[in-house]
């Protein structure tokens, strides 16, 4: 393959690691914000329990996440070849921050 044949696969792949890890960059500074010491105070008890929920609800999602992956690989698998599944650049991404 020439090197102009990589560039739409690689603009790709940067669009696709931009679309999921801008939502979580700002994400996390929210949280950061917000649970800093400067904006609330709270005792360790109600800390421990609002980790507890938030571990709880990001297990649940991941595990939505995995299980959808794995439908839409599998449906890729039956639909398309080989060097189609190579190109979806989005489930890679996807399949690579599950695990």
């Amino acid at each position: 393959m020439k090197i102009n044949e990589y560039k739409p696969l690689f603009k790709n792949w940067l669009y696709g690691i931009a679309f999921y890890f801008i939502p979580f960059i700002i994400g996390y500074f929210a949280f950061s914000f917000v649970l800093s010491n400067s904006v609330l105070h709270t005792d360790a008890d109600s800390a421990r329990y609002m980790l507890s929920a938030l571990v709880q609800s990001e297990a649940a999602i991941v595990a939505l996440v995995v299980t959808l992956s794995l439908v839409a690989v599998q449906l890729a698998a039956s639909s398309y070849s080989a060097r189609v599944i190579e190109r979806m650049s989005d489930l890679w991404i996807l399949m690579g921050i599950n695990f």
